[in-house]
């Protein structure tokens, strides 16, 4: 069953990110909410367990192969794998968030609204710990608001 209301999966953003797109969509507070509402939990979606992720997909209206992809999938001991790349917990920001304010404006506007929260979302680039810079327009990546 797919929501009635729908977020495009970037091909630049973090599963998470589109998760958390889906649910403000919604009216859903929360990831860990929509994860509740469909029978399943935050906890399931962290270790990167295939039927939250196929539920997820269904939810969302993307394939199930592109949203996996798209996540940071535990894959051993302070592992995981990401766009098809293996990477050590080192290498990610785990619990906090970084963007580039070009970015973000580009995609929100100039003003805050109620569809910031669907517009705005999250790049892979910018959960990686060695990423300090944005490709694009040659910003340093900040804290987010």
């Amino acid at each position: 069953m797919i929501l009635q209301n729908t977020a495009a999966l970037h091909a630049d953003e973090t599963a998470a990110s589109f998760a958390s797109r889906l649910a403000a969509a919604n009216g859903i507070p929360s990831v860990a909410e929509l994860l509740m509402d469909a029978e399943h939990s935050m906890a399931m979606f962290l270790k990167g367990d295939q039927k939250t992720f196929k539920t997820l997909s269904a939810l969302g209206g993307v394939a199930l192969d592109d949203l996996t992809q798209h996540a940071f999938i535990p894959t051993g001991v302070s592992r995981y794998r990401c766009m098809g790349q293996e990477l050590g917990m080192h290498n990610l920001l785990r619990g906090r968030s970084r963007i580039c304010p070009a970015c973000f404006r580009g995609d929100t506007g100039a003003e805050l609204t109620r569809n910031t929260a669907v517009a705005a979302y999250g790049r892979i680039l910018w959960a990686l710990a060695s990423a300090r810079v944005c490709p694009i327009h040659k910003l340093l990546l900040v804290s987010a608001p």
